[in-house]
């Protein structure tokens, strides 16, 4: 039986689209929100905001602050960054923060977000672009005693560690957030091959854009060598798309059809960097 982690188990489990609780307990300042050095000024958004309303020509640059996840390389995110940025003359503030502090942030206004999927709890919030590519919620279990996972009905009753502030799809949340088992935890899949390998938990779940189970591995142990313990089980739990986001009527939304347009323009560039991590 996994022992439980101390600080990690939830009990209501965070909501998935709010900011951490440490934010909620204080007034939230800039500061607050982007991690030291990152700090959004007002001068930045209101030039944001400028340039939009500036006019959608392609030959004039547009500027713009977008968050993104500060786990791992972050190389992929700024590559398809760099393809939509050149297909429309875009110039990205860059931004890594923690999952949850990034969608508070594109939630108050004060940037798009990199990677949200449009949920139920989302869409009356959120605007977003059109996807960039699909993304899948792959398991992460012990290899010598795989639980059968071939439906998001199969984590029932398992000790489940999961992403603090990630969405898995509407079915797989709802079943994360009716447990009392779930665990929510910061960190990359490296972190939660470990969690697994302590038997902290039965499961780990995470979201890729890799298309198959086995590329995974191969990534996970060149990052993790003592993985060969865990497994990715053979089949995505779910996949959904993946897009751009920001809080719906903000200033900053009016950039979605430029971002359209240059997503539309790349896509071909953009899938072939998605296939060509499998």
């Amino acid at each position: 039986m996994p022992v439980p982690m101390h600080g990690t188990r939830l009990a209501p489990p965070l909501e998935l689209d709010q900011p951490h609780p440490v934010m909620d307990a204080r007034s939230a300042t800039q500061d607050d929100i982007a991690a030291p050095g990152q700090a959004l000024s007002r001068r930045m958004l209101l030039a944001a905001a400028a340039g939009i309303a500036a006019g959608s020509a392609a030959a004039t640059p547009l500027r713009l602050p977008i968050a993104i996840s500060d786990v791992g390389t972050q190389r992929f995110p700024r590559r398809v960054l760099a393809l939509v940025a050149e297909g429309e003359g875009i110039e990205w503030d860059i931004l890594p923060v923690p999952w949850p502090r990034m969608v508070a942030m594109a939630q108050r206004g004060e940037a798009l977000a990199f990677g949200l999927s449009p949920t139920p709890r989302r869409q009356p919030l959120f605007a977003f672009s059109d996807a960039l590519y699909d993304s899948r919620v792959w398991a992460l279990s012990h290899r010598q005693q795989p639980p059968l996972l071939d439906h998001p009905d199969h984590l029932r009753g398992l000790a489940v560690c999961a992403g603090r502030g990630v969405s898995y799809g509407e079915s797989i949340d709802t079943l994360l957030a009716e447990s009392t088992q779930t665990s929510l935890v910061l960190g990359d899949v490296a972190l939660r091959a470990r969690l697994v390998m302590a038997q902290r938990c039965d499961v780990a779940l995470f979201s890729s854009y890799v298309a198959s189970s086995e590329a995974l591995e191969r990534k996970l142990r060149q990052r993790l060598p003592s993985a060969g313990g865990v497994v990715v089980h053979r089949q995505p739990l779910a996949t959904w798309s993946t897009h751009i986001a920001v809080r719906r009527g903000h200033p900053l939304a009016q950039g979605l059809d430029r971002i359209n347009r240059a997503i539309r323009r790349q896509h071909r560039a953009i899938q072939a960097l998605v296939d060509a991590g499998r």
